[in-house]
């Protein structure tokens, strides 16, 4: 009961963040994230692409391209609820899918065990990144 009040009270918060606010966060997310080893010597990212006001993630995908990373993202398929994986090379290729989230036009399937890093959204987070 007390987890879902605090749950929540974290989306409420996120909702009512102006699109300033989100940027600056998003800013302060990519900066962080970028400064992490284990991501500055990976060479695949798989990552979930932003909606609504989740952090900025296009902006981390772009310079993690100038960076030489391959990103994979994720596609949903609601008629089996299943995830499968694809590699994208531009937000060019990407159209609105699965809950009007972008999702890439054609897929190019990505082998999970290929990936080095996975950034995962998430609501709240503790100090050791449970």
């Amino acid at each position: 009961m007390i987890k879902d009040e605090i749950r929540e009270d974290m989306r409420a918060k996120r909702r009512a963040l102006s699109k300033d606010e989100v940027k600056i966060k998003s800013d302060e997310i990519r900066q962080r994230l970028l400064g992490v080893e284990r991501v500055k010597q990976a060479k695949t990212i798989c990552t979930f692409i932003s909606a609504f006001k989740e952090p900025d993630t296009v902006e981390i995908i772009k310079e993690l391209w100038e960076q030489d990373k391959k990103i994979v993202v994720p596609i949903t398929d609601i008629e089996s609820g299943t995830l499968s994986l694809s590699y994208i090379n531009s937000m060019d290729d990407m159209e609105k899918g699965a809950y009007g989230i972008l999702e890439p036009k054609t897929v190019r399937k990505a082998d999970e065990n290929n990936i080095d890093v996975i950034l995962v959204p998430g609501l709240a987070f503790d100090r050791n990144g449970g």
